[in-house]
C-alpha cells in the first residue's frame, strides 16, 4: 500500500491527470456555450436558410474542439487516443464528406463528449481544487495563519503552534489526495476513450467491409470470365475443331478416287486448324499473356501499346520484375484503362506511366478525349473489377475526369 502511494505521488503522469482535471471545467465550459450557441443559432436561422451553413459549420467545429481534447490528454497524461473517423471518400466533392461525417457515429460520440464536458469536466475540476486547495492550506497553515484572525472555515487558529499542528493533517490530506486524485483521472481518461475513441478501428472496419465486398464481386467477376470462356470456346475453337474433323473425314472419303478435291479440303482443314490455334492463342492471351509470365510487366506492356488501334505513348522506368500478382494487377488495369479510351475517346492520344518509387508500383492511363468517360459517377463493370483486384493487394485506384480535360487513370500496387 504504501509502495503503491509513493509509485503515484512520484509518478509526472499522476499530477498530469490532476492537471487535466482542473482544467476540463474550463474546457467544457467553453465548449457548452460554443455548442449551444451555434447550434440553437443554426437551427432558429435554419428557416431562413442562413442556419443551414452554420450548421454545417458547427459539425466540423466540434470535430476540431473534440480533437483538441484528444491532443490536451495526450499531451498532460500521455494517453493517445486516435482520431476515430473513418478515411473521408475521394472523389465524391463537399456533399458527400459531409454525408460521410454525418453518417460516421464518432461525430455523434464527438458531440456527446463535448456535451457531457460541461458537468463532469465541472465536477472534476470541483473536486481537484477543494481537495489540493484544502492540503496545501493545512500544509502551509503556519505561513498565513496570522492573515485570517477569523480562521479557516470551520478552523480558528489564532496561534503559531495550532498552525504547526495542522501541518500534519495537511501532508496526510495530500498524500492520500492525490493518489485519490489521480485514480478519479484515470476513469476519467477512461471515459474519455470510450467517447473520443473507438473501441473498434473504423479504418480496419471499413477496410473490411470493403475487401468483403470486393471479394464477392471478384467472385461474381470469376464465374462470368468462366462462362465467357466456356462460351467463346463452344462457340470458337470448338466449332472450328468439329469443322476441322468433317473436312478431313471428307478427304479421306474421296482420297482415293478424287485426290484434286481431297488436296483442295486437306487445304481448307489446314485453314481451319490454323485459325482454331489462333483462336485459342487470342483466348489464353486474354486469360495471362504468356510474354507477361516469361518476360515481365513493361515487355507486355509494349506489345499491348503496338497492337492498339490508337497512338499510345509508353513512359516506363527499369526495374526488376515484380510478383506475379502485382504484374497481373497493374497489366490488366492499364489494358481496362487503355480498352476504355479506346471505347469513348477513340481519336484521342493516350499516355501509359509505369513507375516504382517507395516500395510501390505506380500507374496512370491519361488521354486528351472529352473527359466525363470513366470519372467517378461513371465506373464501369470492367474497372470496379480492376479496382476489386488491386484493392486485394493493397493498393489503390483512383480516377479523375472532366469536360474537356480528358480521363486519367492513377493507381499504385504495394510490391512487398
Amino acid at each position: 500500500m504504501i509502495e503503491r502511494l509513493q509509485r503515484e505521488l512520484t509518478d509526472p503522469r499522476t499530477y498530469g491527470r490532476i492537471g487535466y482535471m482542473l482544467i476540463a471545467g474550463v474546457l467544457g465550459s467553453i465548449e457548452f456555450v460554443f455548442l449551444v450557441t451555434t447550434i440553437s443559432l443554426g437551427v432558429g436561422l435554419a428557416v431562413t436558410l442562413i442556419g443551414i451553413p452554420i450548421l454545417i459549420a458547427a459539425v466540423y467545429a466540434w470535430g476540431w474542439l473534440a480533437e483538441l481534447e484528444r491532443r490536451a490528454i495526450q499531451a498532460l497524461t500521455g494517453t493517445r487516443i486516435p482520431n476515430p473517423y473513418r478515411p473521408v471518400p475521394e472523389g465524391g466533392g463537399r456533399w458527400a464528406r459531409l454525408r460521410a461525417r454525418l453518417a460516421d457515429p464518432a461525430t455523434w460520440k464527438d458531440l456527446a463528449f463535448l456535451a457531457l464536458q460541461f458537468p463532469f469536466g465541472l465536477a472534476s475540476s470541483i473536486v481537484a481544487l477543494t481537495v489540493l486547495g484544502v492540503g496545501i492550506q493545512t500544509l502551509t497553515a503556519p505561513l498565513w495563519y496570522w492573515a485570517l484572525p477569523d480562521g479557516l472555515g470551520i478552523l480558528r487558529i489564532d496561534t503559531l503552534w495550532e498552525a504547526l499542528a495542522l501541518v500534519p493533517l495537511g501532508v496526510v490530506l495530500l498524500a492520500l489526495g492525490i493518489p485519490a486524485l489521480s485514480a478519479l483521472g484515470r476513469l476519467y481518461i477512461s471515459y474519455a476513450e470510450v467517447l473520443l475513441g473507438s473501441n473498434v478501428d473504423p479504418a480496419v472496419t471499413a477496410q473490411m467491409t470493403d475487401l468483403r465486398d470486393a471479394r464477392s464481386r471478384i467472385i461474381e467477376a470469376a464465374d462470368a470470365e468462366r462462362r465467357r470462356i466456356e462460351r467463346d470456346l463452344h462457340d470458337g475453337a470448338q466449332q472450328q475443331l468439329i469443322a476441322l474433323t468433317i473436312d478431313l473425314r471428307r478427304a479421306r472419303d474421296v482420297l482415293a478416287d478424287n485426290p484434286q478435291v481431297a488436296a483442295e479440303r486437306l487445304d481448307r482443314a489446314a485453314e481451319a486448324a490454323a485459325a482454331a490455334i489462333s483462336e485459342l492463342a487470342d483466348l489464353a492471351h486474354g486469360i495471362y499473356p504468356p510474354v507477361l509470365r516469361d518476360s515481365g510487366l513493361i515487355a507486355a506492356l509494349r506489345v499491348v501499346v503496338r497492337r492498339h488501334r490508337s497512338p499510345v505513348e509508353l513512359e516506363a522506368e527499369r526495374f526488376a520484375r515484380l510478383p506475379a500478382a502485382v504484374e497481373a494487377a497493374v497489366y490488366f488495369a492499364v489494358l481496362e484503362g487503355m480498352q476504355n479510351a479506346a471505347k469513348h475517346a477513340p481519336d484521342a492520344h493516350v499516355t501509359v506511366r509505369i513507375s516504382q518509387p517507395d516500395g510501390q508500383v505506380e500507374f496512370e492511363i491519361a488521354d486528351d478525349g472529352p473527359g466525363f468517360v470513366i470519372g467517378a459517377n461513371h465506373r464501369g463493370q470492367g474497372m470496379l473489377n480492376i479496382s476489386d483486384r488491386v484493392g486485394a493487394l493493397g493498393g489503390t485506384v483512383v480516377w479523375d475526369s472532366a469536360p474537356g480535360a480528358g480521363t486519367c487513370v492513377r493507381g499504385a500496387v504495394p510490391v512487398a
